[in-house]
């Protein structure tokens, strides 16, 4: 028996070249979490609310160029079907809350309503979260609560 279950239906984002990314809530025995799935890279992560608050203080240009690290050679064909789905996914825990909202086909705006921050991500930045290991997640937390500058809010 699975000690995780998803629940809900998926948000497909999508790219106008065919990449994608599916995100959907799943429960597992620490809580709720986002299931990132990057087919095209066969790769999968699942992110709690505060990894996910930590990405929304990012600079998006930052972002981007981080992007294209994930674009690879090696990539597998999809068997995805990208119809369909919901526009808007949120998970919370006793430290943080994340909404995501469809933004279009081909992206999500992500944001942390607790703490005021937000970003907006494409199908190469919502790739590159799903191959980042847990040491990516502890350096964007070195400030737990946002940038220490408050020029740097966005």
């Amino acid at each position: 028996m699975s000690r995780t279950r998803t629940t809900g239906e998926a948000l497909y984002v999508t790219a106008r070249d065919g990449r994608g990314v599916v995100i959907q809530k799943i429960h597992t025995p620490r809580g709720e979490r986002l299931k990132f799935e990057a087919p095209r890279l066969d790769e999968v992560t699942h992110l709690d609310a505060v990894a996910l608050e930590s990405v929304t203080w990012q600079e998006p240009e930052k972002m981007a160029e981080r992007a294209l690290s994930a674009d690879t050679e090696d990539s597998v064909e999809s068997g995805t079907d990208w119809n369909g789905g919901t526009s808007e996914l949120m998970i919370a825990n006793e430290y943080g809350q994340v909404v995501l909202e469809k933004e279009g086909d081909d992206g999500v705006h992500v944001s942390a309503p607790k703490l005021g921050y937000d970003i907006t991500l494409g199908v190469g930045e919502l790739e590159w979260l799903t191959v980042q290991d847990h040491e990516t997640f502890t350096e964007f937390l070195e400030q737990p609560f946002g940038p220490a500058d408050e020029h740097d809010h966005h």
